[in-house]
């Protein structure tokens, strides 16, 4: 699959368009960091957040992706506010306070599948 399909299958699922989506992938252990290597290939605006001081991959995000916003040592407001969408790793709780105040103020909440599933025309 192309990249505008991709673009086009995000945009018309979970109302994330590039040029005015600013994604939040919360969590950046395996899943997290395998999130934002995806979305470097792509135009979407994202950051990082993980209530770890030093996450599991700290490191090697630091070294390869130097340029994305990171937020680390706890969930704050203000990274949350930001946000359009959020990416939650499956070790962070949905019950997490500041995810649930998310999904009331309408901030779409998707898992990697989600995103992974919309770059393939291929059933499973």
């Amino acid at each position: 699959m192309n990249q505008q399909s991709l673009l086009d299958n995000l945009e018309t699922k979970f109302g994330l368009k590039p040029s005015n989506a600013r994604v939040l992938i919360v969590g950046l252990g395996e899943t997290g960091y395998s999130v934002a290597q995806f979305l470097l290939e792509t135009p979407i605006k994202f950051a990082v957040i993980d209530s770890r001081k030093n996450p599991p991959l700290l490191e090697s995000f630091r070294q390869h992706m130097p340029d994305v916003a990171l937020f680390c040592g706890a969930f704050t407001q203000a990274a949350f506010n930001v946000a359009t969408h959020l990416i939650v790793s499956p070790g962070v709780s949905l019950q997490e306070p500041m995810l649930q105040q998310a999904l009331v103020s309408g901030i779409r909440i998707m898992s990697d599948i989600d995103l992974f599933a919309c770059a393939t025309d291929k059933p499973c």
